[in-house]
């Protein structure tokens, strides 16, 4: 697991590749990194919890190399960046999961 708040507000980072090892984001672990555009999730992350990544305005791109997921939490992409072409395709999928806060990444 990634702590809650762990890099909250690190306005440098620019891109996240999520170890394999980690299975859940805690929230706000990512609120306010302005400057991350980046987001690789490994296939076994299975937990997004809320405002994890709030307020990442600079955030286009999101990969996830599987299909897991049974926690997205509440707003958790709240305040981010409309994503680049190929993101909108797992956000339609993950949606249909669980109705959350990917109204902006699909939009």
């Amino acid at each position: 697991d990634i702590s809650g708040g762990t890099f909250q507000n690190c306005k440098n980072i620019t891109k996240i590749v999520i170890p394999s090892s980690i299975r859940r984001i805690e929230s706000e672990t990512f609120k306010g990194c302005e400057s991350l555009e980046g987001i690789t999730f490994p296939a076994d992350v299975v937990s997004l919890e809320g405002y994890a990544f709030k307020g990442c305005s600079s955030l286009k791109t999101v990969a996830f190399e599987g299909n897991k997921f049974s926690v997205i939490g509440e707003n958790c992409f709240e305040d981010c960046a409309a994503p680049t072409k190929g993101s909108a395709r797992w956000a339609k999928a993950i949606t249909k999961r669980k109705e959350v806060l990917f109204f902006i990444l699909c939009s």
